[in-house]
């Protein structure tokens, strides 16, 4: 089996029985497996936006805000780095399949149901 062959495997848990990829169950994997890869994106990318957006509370003393501050700086360079991680394991897969020629959506975000009602719902 060839690199990308066997990167496939590693990603998606099969070889898959033709080069067009075009047998319905092995499509069915690869959506499946696309889709908790864009979630898992689109959640990091949520709390990355959300840690982004806090403010400290009313009434902190500026030790106490300061403090929050430092915290929040440490728990957004986690999630940057998560976030990196996401993208490139999402964007990685979409290609393998891709060029395996399985069907793909254009993007992220179509993989996941329901997230525009979840930001909406969110911002409210």
């Amino acid at each position: 089996m060839d690199i990308l062959g066997m990167a496939f495997k590693k990603t998606f848990g099969f070889r898959p029985s033709r080069l067009d990829g075009m047998c319905d169950h092995e499509q069915e994997i690869v959506d499946a497996k696309l889709q908790t890869l864009a979630e898992t994106f689109s959640y990091f990318c949520r709390l990355q936006q959300s840690i982004l957006e806090e403010k400290p509370a009313r009434g902190d003393t500026l030790q106490s805000t300061e403090r929050n501050l430092l915290k929040q700086a440490r728990s957004l360079g986690q999630v940057n780095k998560d976030v990196t991680a996401a993208k490139r394991n999402f964007w990685r897969a979409h290609k393998l399949a891709e060029d395996r020629g399985y069907k793909v959506m254009k993007k992220h975000t179509s993989y996941v149901p329901n997230l525009l009602q979840e930001i909406i719902k969110n911002r409210r």
